[in-house]
This record gives structure tokens, sequence and C-alpha cells, in this order.
């Protein structure tokens, strides 16, 4: 085995499923914190490709399981990267200890309330609500803000157009308000405010939102089925630092948080918190793992075919449509999902 301070894992192939146990035994024994923490073996079975995780769990056993297919190998690689990348201004390090439990986690993945509640990041001060939590119903969505997103981005990065990316936001907003302003009985005096109300509302914002509640966000992980098999996520951050709101935030340079007002009941009830996310200096699209400012970037894979089983769990804690989205809305969704899934 290579040393392997500088790599997130190690990838070798084997010749039979017989080699692939021996490669296996090979790296239990060569156990060291100066090796790779974890291996991928590749072999190849009646014409099928299949790859096996290999890692240690916080007991120090070793723990295996396969994946066959090529998407998910890939994006086990492609988030295990990013989850090591070195950023020399935060002086932040390759950091084994999330490719572990990134590999933990698709080798088990979440069925259950209880299995996601023992994984949870521990909280350095649980009143201090300094872990976010967001939920994504797809494991392969980049974490960006909405603004940032493919649509967005070419519109304005398009050769005949040019437009800033606060020009943009503007303009998206000032239309928004054009219909906003009428129906809203809450003071809305401040840039922020109306920010807070639109993203909540679906408008293409800077904004990311995120709760300190990690139940709503297993909620919003698993509360739709995706069009396809996909597994669902649940990511977490330290607090990023609070937001200035008495400077100007269209300028700012690192992600920030915020504790908005609760102007809409909703976003009480969802325990929300935001980030608030500046354009790369070289006008590309931003990511939260690429971002300034973020720490302690972690994911929890959710079994994507456990879906309704989670949410029903989820219900008897008391998170559901009714919870977190008060009004008759969410109480007709909810009645609608309790007699789809009740007789």
């Amino acid at each position: 085995m290579n040393d392997a301070k500088e790599l997130c894992f190690v990838e070798i192939t084997a010749n039979s499923k017989t080699d692939n146990r021996k490669q296996i035994e090979n790296f239990e024994k060569s156990k060291d914190k100066n090796k790779c923490k974890v291996l991928i073996v590749t072999y190849t079975d009646d014409n099928k490709k299949i790859w096996t995780i290999v890692t240690f769990n916080d007991n120090g056993e070793l723990i295996s399981g396969e994946l066959t297919n090529n998407e998910d190998i890939g994006l086990f690689k492609e988030l295990s990267k990013k989850l090591s990348k070195k950023n020399a201004k935060d002086k932040r390090c390759d950091d084994d200890e999330k490719i572990i439990k990134l590999a933990i986690s698709y080798i088990s993945k979440c069925k259950s309330v209880e299995e996601f509640l023992r994984r949870l990041p521990e909280r350095k001060n649980y009143y201090d609500n300094d872990i976010f939590f967001r939920g994504q119903r797809r494991i392969d969505w980049e974490l960006t803000a909405k603004v940032d997103r493919k649509p967005f981005f070419e519109f304005r990065t398009d050769k005949d157009r040019k437009i800033s990316r606060i020009d943009q936001e503007k303009q998206i907003l000032e239309e928004f308000r054009k219909y906003a302003s009428s129906t809203l009985t809450f003071d809305m005096s401040d840039d922020l405010n109306w920010l807070v109300c639109a993203q909540h509302y679906g408008l293409a914002t800077r904004l990311i939102d995120w709760t300190v509640n990690p139940l709503v966000a297993l909620y919003f992980a698993v509360e739709k089925e995706s069009s396809e098999a996909n597994d669902a996520v649940v990511c977490s951050i330290e607090k990023p630092d609070e937001i200035d709101k008495s400077a100007n935030f269209w300028g700012i340079k690192r992600v920030a948080s915020f504790n908005p007002n609760h102007l809409d009941p909703r976003v009480a009830c969802q325990a929300g918190r935001f980030t608030v996310h500046p354009e790369l200096q070289n006008g590309t699209s931003e990511t939260v793992t690429s971002s300034q400012g973020i720490k302690d970037f972690e994911l929890i894979v959710i079994d994507g075919e456990k879906r309704q089983e989670i949410k029903r769990q989820l219900s008897n804690y008391g998170i559901s449509r009714a919870t977190l989205f008060p009004g008759l809305e969410g109480y007709a969704a909810f009645a609608n999902w309790v007699y789809n899934n009740e007789h």
C-alpha cells in the first residue's frame, strides 16, 4: 500500500472475487495512520464491474460495501476529492476523518431516523446552534445558491448580455417586489428581509437556506420522491461567522450567516438559518465546498428506497408538512399524505 498522506483514497484493481478478498485482507493488516484510510477495489464478476469501498469504523473494525453503479462510485470519488481539497487562505488541510465518514455513509446508508441521529456531527455547544443542516433529495445535486446555478449563471455570462451577478440579482428581486409588496403585512424595510422572503418562496438569490434542526433537514431530504432511484443526502457545516447587518451585504467577500427575523412563520417552524454567498473573484459560480468561510462540511447519505418509511418515522417525531408549513396548504398536503399512506 502506498503512503497516502496527500490522497483521500487509494484505488486498485483485483483479478477476481477471491483476489478482491485478498486485497481487503492486506488492507486490514496494513492498518496504519500513515496509510490511506479508504480503499477502493475494483473487479469484474460475470462481465459486471463491481467496486468495493473499504475503511475502518470508530471502533477500528474493518467495514466494506459494494457499489455496482458507475455513477455512484464516480460521485463518491468526486465528493471525496472536494472534501479533501486544500484551501490555502483558510489553511485547511486534507481531513481523513471526513472521507472515512463519507465512505461509511456510502457503505451503510441511513435507513431510519434512529440511524441518522447516531451519525450526526457532535455539537460543540448545543445551545449555540453551531451546526447548520440542509437536506437535498438527490446526492448528486451541487450545493449552490440558486442565482449561481446553471440557467442564471449562463444567462448573465452570455457574450451578448454580460451583466454582473449583482445587477442580475437586483433585477430579479425588483421584479418580485412589484408583485409581492401588496400581499405582505410585515416590515420589509431592507433588502436582506426581502431576500429571506423571496428565497423562501423560490426566488433565485445569493442565499442558501439551512436549519439548526437536523430532523427538519432530514425531512426535506426525503419529502419528495426522486424521478430516479437516487439516494438523498443531509449536509452539515459549522456555522459561519455572522454577517454585519449594518454593512453592505451585497459586497461581502466571504460566506457569512445570519439568523433571520422570523417574518414568515414557516422560517420559524423550520428553525431556519441562512448563509449569504459572494461571487467568486473570477466570476465563476460557487459551491459550498469551494467557498471561503465554510468549515467542517460533512455529508450523511440517506437510502433513497427508504424515503416513505423515514417520513412516517419523522411524522411520529412531530416533523411533517403540517408542522413545517403552518397554514391550510400545509395541512391539506399532510392530510393527503396520511390518507395515501394509511389506507
